[in-house]
C-alpha cells in the first residue's frame, strides 16, 4: 500500500509539476491576497513533508488557469522561516504584510521558532512577532477588521505544536499591529464549542461568521485516570455561530433551507453576490436561509486547499484529492456570473443574460439577479460583505448569500460518515466560571514513528471512519482529530479566576482548560498583559 502511494504520489508531482510551472503540489499551506497578488506559504509535498517555501502570483494581468506562472519568494534578509501546516495565513491592512501562525511545524512535535512572521511583500523581508506568550495551535481561523486587528479562534493545541496536554480553543485571541499586543475580548455570553477544520469569515459591518467544521465536546463524567473526556463530532451547517465584534455578543443563527452536508478542512473568501450558475448553495445571511443551485466544470474533489478572493475572482488551488495526494492547480470562479472560467480576467467579468436554467431546491432563495442586491463596500481587508465563497472537502459548491459563503466540498462516498452525527449544541447562557491554561511546556514525543505522528491519542475504530482505513489516510484523519470519539483530556483541577478574555477548549487526547471567555477565543493561551495571569 505504502509503494502504491508513493508511486501515485510521484505520478501526481511531475503532472502537478509541469501544469503549475515551478511550483510544487502541496496542500495545507497558507495563502492570502496582498493588493493584486496571490501569496502562499508552507503545507505539506506530496512526499509528508512540511514546507517553508514562499510562492506568489501576479493577478493584475490575465492569465490561462492551465498555465499560470507562479513566482518563488526569495528572502532578502536570510530570515529563518518555519515549515508550517495547517497554520493561518492573513494580508494585513497595510497593503504590504501577509501575516502567518501557528500550525505544524518541522521537526515533528516541536515548538515553532518563530510563531508568528510577516512577510514584507514590497521588500520580500521577513520579521518576528513575539509570540512567547501564547500556545501554539494548528487548525485555527483568523480574520482582519476594518480596524486592522487581528481575530484568531478555534484549532487546537497538542503534543504535535509541541504541547504535553491536547486543547481545543473557543475563546478569541487578538493582535493589534503596530504595538503587536495580544489579548483577547470579553465576551458578553457563551458562544460555540471549540471548533476544528472550521471556517471564519468577517463582513464590512465587523460580524465574524464561522461555519462547517467538528465541534469538541465536553462529557460530564471523567476517565478511569481522573482526565476530562471529550467528543469530536460534525457541526451542522444549520448551525451558524456569528459574534459581533462591537459588542461582543454571540449569537447562534439556526439557518433554515436547503441545509447542506456537514463538512470540514474547507475554505471561505468573501465576495459579491449577483447572478448564479449551478451547483451552488447560497446562504443569505440576512434571511439565514440556504438555498441549493447548480454549477459545473468546477474544480476536483479536495480538502486543505485554500481559496482566495480578488475582486469578483474567487481563485481556489492546491488541497489534496480523495487519494490524499497534494495537488498544484489553480482555478477561477466568476463571481458575478458564478461560473467557472478557464481564463482568469483582471479587469472582472461582464454580466451576462441571466441564467434560465439554473436549477434550485429552494423556493425562498433570494432573487440573485435582482438589482436590488447592490454591490456591499470592499472591506480593508479586500473582502466585500457580499459572497463568503470557498471550497471545503469536496465536490459540491456552497455560496452564503448577501453575505454568502461559497464552499467546495467534496462528497464523500461512505454510506454512513462520522460528519454526518448529530452536532452539538452551544450553550448560550451565561459566562462559565473563568479558567486559567498554562503555557505549554518544550515537550517532544521524540520516539513517536513518523508513521503515525500525525495520529491523535483517540482514534476510531469505526468502520466508517471518514478517513479510509489506510495508514495513509488515518494520518490525514488525525489533522482534524477522531471524530465521533471519546477521548480523555487534562486532569481536571480547579484553577483561579482569570481576568475576561481566554479560555481552552476541548480535547480528545489531554486537554488543558484555559482562559475564562474561551468561548469567544480560540487556540491561544495568550495576553502578557493579563493581571492575573500566572503563565
Amino acid at each position: 500500500m505504502k509503494l502504491w502511494f508513493q508511486a501515485v504520489a510521484s505520478f501526481s508531482f511531475l503532472f502537478q509539476l509541469t501544469n503549475a510551472a515551478s511550483v510544487t503540489s502541496r496542500s495545507a499551506g497558507v495563502c492570502a491576497a496582498v493588493q493584486r497578488k496571490v501569496f502562499c506559504y508552507g503545507g505539506y509535498n506530496i512526499y509528508g513533508n512540511i514546507t517553508s517555501d514562499t510562492w506568489s502570483i501576479d493577478a493584475s494581468n490575465n492569465f490561462a488557469l492551465s498555465q499560470p506562472t507562479w513566482t518563488n519568494v526569495a528572502d532578502n534578509n536570510n530570515f529563518v522561516t518555519t515549515a508550517t501546516g495547517y497554520g493561518i495565513g492573513v494580508a494585513l491592512n497595510d497593503g504590504v504584510s501577509f501575516l502567518i501562525n501557528g500550525g505544524l511545524s518541522y521537526p515533528a512535535n516541536t515548538t515553532e521558532t518563530n510563531q508568528t512572521t510577516i512577510l514584507n511583500t514590497a521588500t520580500n523581508t521577513w520579521s518576528t512577532i513575539n509570540s512567547s506568550l501564547i500556545t501554539q495551535t494548528r487548525q485555527h481561523t483568523a480574520v482582519v477588521d476594518a480596524n486592522g486587528k487581528i481575530w484568531l479562534w478555534g484549532g487546537l493545541s497538542d503534543y504535535k505544536t509541541g504541547n504535553m496536554n491536547t486543547s481545543y480553543w473557543y475563546a478569541f485571541t487578538t493582535l493589534i499591529p503596530g504595538t503587536w499586543e495580544w489579548g483577547g475580548p470579553t465576551s458578553v455570553n457563551n458562544g460555540p464549542n471549540a471548533r476544528v477544520g472550521h471556517t471564519m469569515t468577517i463582513t464590512s459591518s465587523g460580524k465574524i461568521v464561522i461555519i462547517g467544521g467538528l465541534t469538541a465536546t465536553k462529557l460530564p463524567t471523567l476517565d478511569a485516570q481522573g482526565y476530562n473526556q471529550w467528543t469530536l463530532s460534525s457541526a451542522s451547517l444549520s448551525d451558524v455561530p456569528q459574534y459581533d465584534t462591537s459588542n461582543g455578543l454571540w449569537n447562534l443563527v439556526t439557518a433554515t433551507g436547503s441545509i447542506p452536508q456537514a463538512r470540514t478542512l474547507h475554505s471561505a473568501t468573501l465576495d459579491d453576490l449577483s447572478s448564479v450558475y449551478g451547483d451552488l448553495h447560497i446562504y443569505d445571511t440576512i434571511s439565514n436561509v440556504w438555498t441549493t443551485l447548480n454549477i459545473s466544470n468546477g474544480p476536483s474533489p479536495r480538502a486543505a486547499h485554500n481559496a482566495v478572493q480578488i475582486n469578483t475572482t474567487m481563485f481556489v488551488m492546491f488541497g489534496w484529492d480523495f487519494t490524499f495526494v497534494p495537488v498544484a492547480d489553480i482555478h477561477a470562479l466568476d463571481t458575478v456570473n458564478w461560473r467557472w472560467v478557464s481564463e482568469y480576467s483582471a479587469s472582472g467579468y461582464p454580466l451576462l443574460s441571466t441564467n434560465t436554467t439554473t436549477n434550485t431546491t429552494n423556493t425562498t432563495s433570494p432573487d440573485l439577479n435582482n438589482s436590488s442586491n447592490s454591490k456591499p463596500s470592499q472591506t480593508s481587508s479586500g473582502l466585500s460583505t457580499g459572497a463568503i465563497a470557498g471550497i471545503a472537502v469536496g465536490a459540491v459548491v456552497v455560496v452564503i448569500g448577501v453575505g454568502a459563503f461559497l464552499i467546495f466540498y467534496y462528497r464523500r462516498k461512505s454510506k454512513k460518515s462520522p460528519l454526518q452525527m448529530e452536532p452539538s449544541t452551544g450553550n448560550y447562557g451565561q459566562p462559565p466560571p473563568m479558567q486559567q491554561k498554562p503555557l505549554p511546556p518544550q515537550h517532544q514525543y521524540s520516539n513517536q514513528p513518523e508513521e503515525i505522528i500525525f495520529n491523535d491519542g483517540s482514534r476510531s475504530d469505526a468502520k466508517d471512519s471518514y478517513y479510509a482505513q489506510s495508514s495513509t489516510q488515518q494520518q490525514h484523519n488525525s489533522f482534524i482529530g477522531s471524530q465521533g470519539y471519546t477521548a480523555s483530556s487534562e486532569q481536571a483541577e480547579d484553577t483561579p479566576p482569570y481576568s475576561p478574555g481566554f479560555r481552552s477548549p476541548n480535547t480528545h487526547d489531554t486537554i488543558t482548560i484555559s482562559k475564562p471567555d474561551a468561548h469567544d477565543v480560540p487556540h491561544f493561551t495568550l495576553q502578557p498583559s493579563k493581571p492575573n495571569e500566572d503563565d
